[in-house]
């Protein structure tokens, strides 16, 4: 039996690192799996460090990584490992390094938004395969890819409510995730509540929305459970700058709790699939994003249960697990 190593550079539970997991799961089933967190141990705080990339602030890590990088190097020797599976960019600078050493099989699960063009050239020859969650993903230049979907949890919720009365916005407390809009933009919404769910990554950023909360209308709720935000929530708002494929998204139509998104990339793709572009409102425009939000506010509920069955079809558990484990075989 084949063994692989899956490998996250993350040490929180956001969506990604979800996947992963479930992912390693699902592989059990077919191949020896070994999951590993350890570049945790290199205390970086940009998640998005290209590992040996010099910089004022990236070089005090220097260390750090080289002795992960020995240490990893060779612990995959030891262990015989034949495949490796990485979904952020920190852990496929160190582990495509180690590939390409040890002569080790390596997989990318272009999962995080780290997907400038300057990079995927970098990724493609760190990796011996990608799988992407759309074809907007794609580099055009990639011949060994797949294309495979996040999937979707249904956990029994059914919002009836027609009136949003709070609204949640979901991720690490960031610029990337726009929480900045989204209480700006409370100020014309007298009659709903924000929660903002997420840890704090960017300690500047927050100091930009802390005047905001006023734990009044404005909360900070830090991070919780999945089922428990969109049970006490009535719209989850993705205000971000940029997304892959939002997962909460996906979690949010399939429980029948509305989405209020700006009109970017990751997003877009999950709106056309399930007729849902008429929700989008154009990136920082407020005026339309209120328009838009009472337009949800008037239709969405009569036709919840057509994007749920929509949703649930696309991005199922079963097509996920399916095609995940027919690119491993491969290998």
């Amino acid at each position: 039996m084949k063994k692989i190593l899956l490998s996250t550079f993350y040490s929180g539970k956001g969506g990604s690192v979800f996947i992963l997991i479930k992912s390693a799961e699902i592989l059990k089933k077919k191949f020896d799996i070994i999951f590993k967190a350890p570049l945790k141990e290199a205390d970086i705080e940009n998640h998005r460090l290209p590992c040996f990339i010099a910089g004022t602030d990236k070089i005090k890590h220097l260390p750090k990584l080289v002795y992960i990088f020995l240490k990893e190097l060779l612990w995959v020797y030891r262990n015989k490992i034949d495949i490796i599976y990485v979904h952020d960019t920190p852990s496929l600078y160190i582990y495509g390094l180690i590939g390409k050493i040890l002569n080790k099989k390596v997989i990318y699960h272009v999962h995080d938004h780290n997907i400038q063009r300057s990079n995927r050239k970098r990724y493609i020859k760190l990796s011996d395969f990608r799988i992407y969650l759309n074809e907007n993903l794609v580099n055009k230049n990639d011949r060994n890819y797949k294309v495979i979907p996040n999937f979707v949890e249904d956990f029994g919720i059914n919002k009836g409510s027609k009136k949003i009365k709070i609204i949640s916005i979901v991720g690490s407390i960031c610029d990337r995730k726009n929480q900045i809009f989204g209480v700006q933009i409370m100020e014309k919404l007298e009659d709903k509540k924000l929660y903002l769910y997420g840890n704090i990554i960017d300690d500047n950023y927050y100091k930009k929305i802390e005047k905001y909360i006023d734990n009044k209308r404005v909360f900070l709720k830090g991070f919780r459970d999945k089922k428990e935000i969109l049970s006490t929530t009535d719209l989850i708002f993705i205000p971000s700058k940029y997304e892959a494929q939002p997962l909460v998204f996906l979690e949010a139509i399939a429980n029948a709790i509305p989405v209020l998104a700006a009109d970017i990339d990751g997003v877009r793709d999950i709106a056309k699939k399930i007729g849902y572009e008429k929700y989008l409102y154009k990136e920082d425009n407020i005026d339309d994003c209120i328009e838009k939000l009472y337009l949800i506010e008037k239709e969405f509920f009569e036709k919840k249960d057509i994007f749920r069955e929509r949703i649930k079809e696309i991005y199922s558990l079963e097509i996920f697990e399916k095609k995940l484990i027919e690119t491993f075989l491969k290998f």
